[in-house]
């Protein structure tokens, strides 16, 4: 009903609330043009890093083709919705792009800004941030760079410096953690999300996985001094298939960190077939014609099963639950309590005001989810009992004015009073007399 959590996001959700703040639209409605709105910007920003890294377009245009071929799943949502993750996606690439700057270019402007990134992303989505530290930290572990020239030390000198310092950061980071009892908060087992599915990193995006370890071999054997995506694939790839032997994920939740994979693949992939391309057109002589073509073809083959089978996301919400929840919103009071599923439960205080008894446990959690969920499916004796027992004998709910159930099946309890019934939506009052409470 009333339960306090902390919340690892307030940095999205004061973006959402400012937002809000300043149009003058309805929220619930204007929230689903937000994800088209940062697909353009993570397009847009992943362009320009991998424009950075490579200095070659087709990459870049290579990079954004697969980058929005990356489907969702029931337990894995990608591009269909605008979450924490979308913004954290965001933050990723500008704190990529800084880092790039700040060690190409030697203007520590960047690093003050990467600091600031950072500091946003800490309270924005802290997956990104670990992701992202964890990455760097392995990149200048790997001496594979030349930062030692920053600070005028040898690469032995830098190496060793570097990892005394990231040692005793490691060891105040824990002791600090410990002492909040914020430790367990970097361990995320199978249940932080429900996992429906074992999410193969080979087979889950197809094709481009395929292009992808070409692009891989192609950026290890070179003398490109970019190789955090090397190290991006290898700290994803070790932690997903740990994942799948010990059953949690250290750092970065699972499905977080696959999103974070599928990013590094669809990077890695572009430059594989850029290369390949390259190959056809110098070693075999093959004219342009047909090398566009066979760029056609992959396309095709990609973009094809997307246009002949489109993803069909489950809404939330639709037109006439919206409509419903309006009529709560307009005839009731702001003390009334909404019994409904726990995930239509996220919706009714932010279009209502009004309160409920329990929502999902994913990052939100709450009240009583396993009850609401069944309350209108169980018979009406069951009904009043968790009524009497779960409901009116606590105290907190002595000062509610009204309770309604909000649901998509007819209700037959001497109870419950039918007071709305549109396009088979059923708003129900109880009558708290007829319990014999």
């Amino acid at each position: 009903f009333e339960i306090k959590i902390l919340n690892l996001e307030a940095g999205f959700h004061f973006f959402l609330a400012f937002i809000f703040a300043i149009i003058p639209l309805e929220p619930v409605l204007l929230y689903k043009y937000f994800i088209i709105f940062f697909m353009i910007i993570n397009s847009l920003l992943l362009f320009y890093l991998t424009k950075l890294h490579f200095n070659n377009f087709y990459v870049s245009l290579f990079s954004i083709l697969f980058y929005g071929t990356i489907k969702s799943t029931g337990d894995f949502l990608a591009h269909n919705y605008f979450l924490p993750l979308t913004v954290g996606t965001s933050l990723l690439f500008l704190a990529l792009i800084l880092f790039y700057k700040w060690e190409i270019e030697n203007k520590n402007k960047y690093l003050i800004y990467l600091f600031l990134i950072a500091l946003v992303t800490a309270i924005t989505y802290p997956p990104t941030l670990t992701f992202f530290a964890s990455i760097i930290f392995l990149y200048i572990l790997s001496m594979d760079h030349e930062l030692n020239k920053k600070f005028n030390l040898s690469k032995k000198r830098f190496f060793w410096g570097f990892l005394g310092i990231s040692i005793v950061t490691i060891i105040l980071a824990i002791i600090i953690l410990n002492y909040l009892n914020w430790l367990d908060k970097l361990i995320f087992y199978e249940s932080w999300t429900p996992i429906k599915s074992k999410l193969s990193p080979i087979f889950f995006f197809g094709i481009p996985s395929f292009f992808a370890i070409l692009g891989l071999t192609k950026l290890a054997l070179t003398q490109n001094k970019q190789k955090i995506l090397i190290y991006s694939f290898l700290f994803s790839i070790i932690n997903i298939y740990l994942s799948y032997i010990f059953g949690f994920t250290i750092l970065v939740p699972f499905h977080r960190l696959f999103a974070f994979y599928l990013i590094t693949i669809s990077i890695l992939a572009s430059l594989g077939i850029v290369t390949t391309i390259n190959f056809l057109n110098e070693k075999l002589n093959i004219k342009n014609t047909i090398i566009l073509i066979l760029i056609i073809i992959i396309l095709a083959l990609i973009y094809l099963p997307l246009i002949l089978n489109p993803l069909k996301p489950p809404h939330i919400l639709d037109d006439k639950t919206y409509n419903a929840m309006q009529f709560i919103k307009d005839n009731y009071q702001k003390e009334t309590v909404v019994i409904t599923d726990s995930l239509t439960s996220t919706l009714i205080n932010p279009i209502t005001g009004k309160k409920v008894l329990g929502i999902i446990s994913a990052n939100i959690a709450g009240g009583v989810p396993e009850k609401v969920n069944i309350f209108s499916e169980i018979n009406c004796e069951d009904k009043k009992y968790s009524l009497i027992n779960d409901y009116y004998s606590k105290q907190k709910f002595k000062n509610v004015k009204e309770t309604l159930v909000l649901t998509k099946k007819i209700q037959n309890c001497p109870f419950l009073k039918e007071v709305y019934n549109k396009e088979e939506i059923y708003i129900y009052k109880i009558e708290k007399e007829k319990l014999a409470i």
